[in-house]
């Protein structure tokens, strides 16, 4: 297992073209979510919420599938998976007060 994870990685790697900066990522990062959140904060509904987080789970799967092919894309989800393991959900306030950002 260990050894197809360090594949899909270098796989990853090789077809992208540039690598991109913390800094840049970070950027991005932010702008998508200050563009998501006003939508997110007017969903009262849950399913609603839930409709949103899928559709940009969804976009992202089509995006990394169609840049960087089927093997990079389920190392992505291993990434994620054990990034959830590693407490990325619980660093992320979900029960923030009124106007705080939700990044």
């Amino acid at each position: 297992m260990i050894m197809k994870i360090i594949k899909l990685k270098s796989l990853k790697n090789q077809k992208l073209k540039h690598n991109i900066s913390e800094k840049k990522v970070i950027d991005l990062e932010t702008r998508l979510l200050d563009t998501i959140e006003p939508l997110l904060k007017e969903m009262k509904d849950t399913t609603d919420r839930l409709v949103i987080a899928g559709t940009v789970l969804k976009v992202a799967l089509i995006l990394y599938k169609a840049d960087l092919g089927k093997d990079a894309t389920a190392g992505l989800m291993y990434e994620v998976g054990d990034q959830v393991d590693r407490g990325l959900l619980e660093e992320a306030d979900i029960n923030n007060p009124e106007g705080q950002t939700i990044h």
